[in-house]
């Protein structure tokens, strides 16, 4: 599993890394990564992933399901990664179960040790690589649909960020360096929801031909069954919903629809609109994409 990770680094001086509390113990979610990785731990902070185990729609579930304690879901609250082996289910973790998807999981092995796909390091504390960390393979341990992606999700979910990976001032990085960014959107943002799909209209002899194209080469839009993705033909203004239609398309495809045209020259709208709690707020939406109709 510990690809590409030289042993020697292990023969430094102690003095030379952060000591650690041994994984699997309470205390080992206390460690600040923050104190040297600022900028990546405020941008998780407000990702999904630290409210994978504390999000209303988790919660929901949960509820729902008589036979999944809340200590139980591994995924949600999941323990070391690495562990098990990068494409495989995570374990459980009992601990802190609050923090959701954070740091330790994701990066930390029993021993202690860090993994990324980047350089490796011994100073303040032991970092080896392993290229899967910038895979689907990595994402398909709990996302299953990423596990035969040919694309790799970081593309999207985690582009570049200005900024080093560290931001402690005691370590000197180039004034250009980058860094994988740790919000990853996904379906709860307006902004990269809409890049998911796109919209044409176009009025032929008396009927509205409606185009809607996923975007996305590696999964379905939208992917997970919990949200809902709608189209509708609204009279504007007033929005009264004239058609509607629930979509949901294969990865890189194109669905068409045809809708007669009411008569009186009402103006008209084409709206999708995205529903990311469908069950659990039903009239929450994210407004995708609206293209105005003449209705001539």
């Amino acid at each position: 599993m510990k690809q590409g990770c030289n042993l020697w680094f292990g023969l430094l001086p102690a003095l030379l890394a952060v000591p650690l509390t041994a994984a699997g113990s309470p205390e080992a979610r206390l460690i600040d990564c923050a104190a040297c990785h600022g900028r990546i731990s405020s941008e998780w902070r407000v990702s999904s992933h630290a409210a994978a185990y504390t999000s209303p729609l988790f919660l929901h579930e949960l509820e729902k399901s008589a036979d999944s304690p809340r200590s139980a879901c591994s995924c949600h609250a999941p323990d070391f990664f690495v562990n098990g082996g990068i494409g495989s289910a995570p374990g459980r973790r009992a601990d802190s179960p609050e923090s959701g998807v954070d740091c330790l999981a994701c990066h930390l092995d029993a021993e202690m040790v860090a993994w990324s796909d980047g350089q490796e390091w011994m100073v303040p504390h032991r970092v080896c690589a392993d290229k899967r960390y910038s895979q689907a393979v990595f994402c398909g341990s709990c996302h299953t649909w990423a596990k035969d992606a040919a694309a790799d999700c970081l593309d999207c979910h985690m582009p570049g960020g200005k900024g080093p990976v560290t931001d402690h001032p005691g370590f000197d990085r180039p004034a250009d360096a980058t860094h994988r960014a740790h919000r990853m959107p996904g379906s709860s943002d307006p902004e990269f929801a809409a890049g998911a799909a796109s919209l044409e209209v176009r009025q032929a002899g008396g009927q509205l031909k409606i185009s809607l194209t996923n975007l996305v080469p590696v999964h379905a839009f939208p992917q997970i069954r919990h949200r809902r993705a709608q189209l509708a033909v609204v009279e504007q203004p007033g929005g009264r919903v004239l058609w509607q239609e629930t979509v949901r398309l294969a990865a890189d495809s194109t669905a068409g629809y045809a809708v007669e045209l009411p008569g009186g020259g009402v103006p008209l709208a084409v709206e999708l609109r995205l529903y990311p709690l469908a069950e659990l707020l039903p009239d929450s939406s994210l407004l995708l994409a609206r293209e105005a109709v003449e209705n001539r």
